[in-house]
């Protein structure tokens, strides 16, 4: 009968420790939750059957995986902390983000969250626009892609980044430049011409006509 039972154990164990394995493999970036979850079929296999090493391997290394993914939970939520003292809104969403992922609503996670969110498209916004008016359409649309993929619909948003992205292209500081050449606004037209030589720095033509223009 002790026999019988031992061997019941043991099959049941390989039983709950089949089941992790396959919990675990189902989530190539398991929340800590499911860690968690993971680690009551892995506690109860070794439960039945303590002398499997491979109960006891598993056993093992999941809550060494636990207790790491918890030491990155508490530093990326105390660093948050410190961004949002310093007003870095860009890398306490980053950091936020990463400790939401670990475990979702950890503390005060959703509204810090929502409140570093809320000022970094802000900030981005407003660079956006300072960079468009400097004519730093490249660096203007990257800051607006930046923006949306935190909030799409904030403000016109939407709408300023399809414009700096039509923008960022020779054609239209091209195209501008010659504008401002005929109007005879010959600071304008260089600064623009420059720009867009950016984009070929091997055009030599281009040279030529930014020399002609420096000339006037």
């Amino acid at each position: 009968y002790k026999t019988a039972l031992e061997n019941a154990k043991k099959e049941a164990a390989k039983v709950h420790l089949d089941r992790a394995r396959q919990m675990l493999a189902a989530s190539p970036e398991p929340s800590l939750p499911t860690l968690e979850q993971v680690a009551k079929e892995s506690d109860t296999a070794f439960g039945l059957d303590p002398g499997n090493r491979a109960v006891a391997a598993f056993n093992t290394e999941l809550k060494e995986k636990i207790q790491t993914l918890q030491g990155n939970l508490k530093a990326l939520y105390a660093q948050a902390e410190q961004d949002l003292q310093k007003e870095d809104w860009a890398a306490a969403v980053a950091k936020l983000r990463q400790v939401n992922k670990i475990f979702p609503s950890y503390e005060d996670t959703g509204n810090r969250l929502a409140r570093a969110e809320q000022e970094s498209v802000k900030a981005l916004y407003q660079q956006g626009i300072a960079l468009g008016k400097q004519e730093e359409w490249k660096l203007a649309s990257q800051t607006f892609k930046a923006a949306l993929e935190i909030n799409p619909n904030y403000y016109d948003l939407a709408a300023l980044a399809e414009q700096a992205k039509a923008r960022d292209n020779i054609d239209y500081y091209m195209t501008e430049a010659e504008k401002a050449g005929r109007a005879q606004n010959w600071d304008r037209a260089i600064l623009l011409f420059e720009k867009g030589m950016e984009y070929q720095p091997e055009n030599q033509d281009l040279a030529v006509k930014m020399d002609s223009m420096k000339a006037k």
